[in-house]
């Protein structure tokens, strides 16, 4: 769970680096098409002085046409850097309110990592008292027994003796055979499976 939760975190990050870089990429391309506007103004306003200047009413026409196209341009570039800067708007605010769940995500994990430390330290506890008991009870065990336990305990991952179930063991599957379950049953004997 806490591999989850780290996940979900990251996850939570990188949505509100997503969002601030959209943001800043809107708030560049506003930039960039106010730079484009003042050079199309410029030019505009160049256009208007030369057709003021010109006597040829086909050359005055085509530099007003051109004066309008570029006024058009100038116009679909205002309307675009407006919506960008409102984007820009949008984004800081959802950042602002991703950074503020993330502030709070993260408290919790850390509250939620605290917590399962300290679970594992009980446990680590538990199981030391655990450890301390079965040794305790391995010192009333035959000799011969108690080292086939202590041998099959870390080979089986802490569990050397397990209880049948119906005719198979409990650990491993195995089949065991019918004398044996009889000592087992009985607890008479210990089988080792094979």
């Amino acid at each position: 769970e806490l591999g989850e939760r780290d996940s979900r975190q990251a996850v939570r990050e990188a949505e509100a680096e997503a969002l601030e870089g959209k943001r800043r990429a809107a708030l560049l391309r506003a930039r960039e098409l106010e730079s484009e506007v003042r050079g199309l103004e410029e030019r505009v306003t160049t256009l208007e002085r030369k057709a003021r200047g010109l006597r040829d009413a086909g050359a005055v026409q085509v530099a007003e046409h051109e004066a309008q196209e570029l006024r058009d341009r100038i116009s679909r570039g205002q309307d675009e850097e407006f919506r960008l800067l409102e984007d820009a708007d949008r984004l800081q605010a959802e950042g602002a309110r991703a950074r503020a769940e993330l502030v709070e995500s993260l408290a919790e994990l850390t509250r939620f990592r605290a917590s399962v430390e300290a679970d594992v330290a009980e446990l680590r506890a538990q199981v030391a008292e655990l450890e301390a008991e079965r040794d305790q009870l391995l010192e009333r065990v035959p000799s011969s027994t108690a080292e086939v336990y202590r041998k099959l305990l870390p080979a089986r991952n802490g569990r050397a003796v397990c209880a049948l179930k119906g005719t198979s063991c409990g650990g491993c599957g195995m089949v065991v055979p019918p004398n044996d379950r009889v000592g087992v049953v009985g607890c008479a004997k210990l089988v080792r499976c094979r």
